[in-house]
């Protein structure tokens, strides 16, 4: 089975993450033969972004947060979500 990892950086994304979480947990089920997760990447959101990522991963399984110190900006964000998958 092959796995999949959807990336999404945000930074201030607190009022969209959580439809977009939701909206991506009444899709995933219907991808068959992949193993499907989605990972944020967050850079440390002042509206506290990943928080809301922490809390709606204890009823998704696939939901996967990392947490960067510092703003970075987007192709950081990326390549170290990236990498993160990988590994």
């Amino acid at each position: 089975m092959a796995k999949v990892v959807i990336v999404i950086p945000t930074y201030n994304e607190r009022e969209n993450t959580a439809k977009m979480i939701e909206a991506l947990a009444s899709q995933l089920p219907n991808i068959k033969n992949h193993d499907m997760h989605v990972l944020y990447v967050d850079d440390t959101s002042p509206d506290k972004t990943y928080e809301e990522v922490e809390e709606k991963s204890k009823n998704y399984p696939w939901l996967h947060l990392l947490v960067n110190k510092e703003k970075k900006g987007l192709g950081v964000a990326y390549a170290k979500g990236f990498k993160y998958a990988m590994d």
